[in-house]
């Protein structure tokens, strides 16, 4: 940990060098990569669809419904240390009391965080807060958009985030690659609607990936996980893999948070 914070402050200094000058009609280019990050992206794609894709629609043949549902909740609650930290570097201490009550409930009650108990049972909001989203509400640029190769779209703060994350995850590393064909194979459906709908499928990763942060960052209120309508009877996975199966963003935050 000790050598993480020096890189990761250097990061956060390169962060302003990074960002990119606004342009002639006084508009910043979101993507002033966009060569390099199709080359990564074509990449990624290609990838996903010989290998991760095949792997994922396997897991869905071997396993029921309940199994991706629980496994997905599990890991879901061991970031709960994510969340939290996220909540207290924002000085949101309604929503980072929350979270903890969250893991308290759905490690115990919930069967070692397999069930969703705390939702099931008391209804408690779930806040979708990470690292980067902490870096943005400290007033630090996002830097321009990159597709980063086998991880994806990214920009420079949510990069130093996800380093960040990764070491307040509870998730132990034998168990990140279930983790990753799990929710893998939760995104099927989705992944396979959007490549369908879209006339160019960088321009829709890009612009989802854009748009999704933009409204995480700006909303103060919890989302409730929900139960969905999917038409194949399961929802897709939200950021990380979690089965957010509706957003539902609260009207107002409570106080302290």
């Amino acid at each position: 940990m000790k050598r993480l914070l020096p890189a990761a402050a250097a990061g956060l200094l390169a962060l302003g060098c990074l960002s990119p000058p606004p342009g002639p009609d006084g508009l910043v280019d979101p993507d002033p990569y966009e060569t390099q990050n199709r080359l990564f992206f074509a990449f990624n794609d290609g990838l996903d669809r010989i290998a991760f894709e095949p792997l994922g629609r396997l897991w869905r043949f071997v396993t029921p419904r309940f199994v991706r549902t629980g496994l997905d909740n599990a890991f879901l609650n061991l970031r709960f240390p994510v969340r939290a930290v996220s909540c207290l570097g924002q000085a949101r201490l309604g929503c980072a009391g929350n979270e903890t009550l969250r893991f308290a409930v759905n490690s115990t009650l919930g069967v070692a965080g397999l069930w969703d108990a705390s939702t099931r049972l008391f209804e408690l909001p779930f806040y979708d807060e990470d690292t980067g989203q902490m870096l943005a509400a400290w007033g630090v640029p996002s830097g321009p958009f990159w597709m980063i190769p086998l991880l994806g779209p990214s920009n420079p703060r949510d990069t130093v985030g996800y380093v960040l994350d990764g070491f307040l995850n509870l998730t132990p590393s034998y168990a990140a690659p279930v983790a990753w064909v799990n929710g893998r194979a939760i995104a099927v459906p989705t992944v396979d609607r959007a490549r369908e709908a879209s006339l160019d499928y960088y321009l829709f990763v890009r612009d989802a990936y854009l748009q999704r942060r933009e409204m995480q960052i700006e909303e103060r209120g919890p989302t409730r996980r929900l139960r969905g309508a999917e038409p194949d009877g399961e929802a897709p996975p939200a950021d990380d893999f979690y089965e957010l199966e509706e957003y539902e963003t609260g009207a107002a935050e409570p106080a302290g948070e």
